[in-house]
């Protein structure tokens, strides 16, 4: 396993820990398919400084986002009522109300600013596949392309 995906899901089951796992080993498949059929891709993207290990720790950021942070951020999206001012019990161990939704919102915030200190945006931790996440990389707001289209 990664180090990083290693240290990001340390107290994680081992059910998710395995789900992480394979989500990265199938977008880093995806990203050597990409490199033996679309060559040019890749260089591009390594033009851009996203080299195949830079992406690597994507993937990995990438997949923790999907798997865990953004389903704990979309339950903390509470409507005005439910969960806001009266609280919801899940299970045993679960219980939405405000201060839970308030933690989980500081907690994706930070992770989210973590990201995009590196370079990592949310449009890249919200990148389905491997292939989405070239594209995004390959196509930044910066670029000459970009800028020539208007975008």
């Amino acid at each position: 396993m990664n180090p990083l995906l290693a240290d990001l899901t340390s107290g994680l089951e081992q059910e998710e820990k395995d789900e992480l796992g394979r989500r990265v080993e199938l977008m880093e498949a995806e990203f050597n398919f990409i490199q033996e059929a679309k060559p040019h891709e890749v260089e591009l993207a390594t033009k851009y400084g996203w080299t195949a290990r830079k992406l690597s720790v994507v993937f990995c950021l990438n997949s923790f986002y999907q798997r865990i942070i953004a389903p704990l951020w979309a339950s903390s999206q509470s409507p005005s009522v439910i969960g806001s001012t009266v609280p919801i019990r899940y299970g045993k161990s679960i219980l939405f109300d405000a201060k839970r939704n308030a933690a989980v919102n500081k907690m994706s915030l930070r992770f989210v600013k973590i990201c995009e200190a590196f370079q990592v945006t949310r449009k890249m931790l919200e990148a389905q596949r491997a292939s989405d996440l070239i594209w995004i990389v390959t196509h930044p707001p910066y670029s000459e392309d970009a800028k020539e289209s208007g975008r």
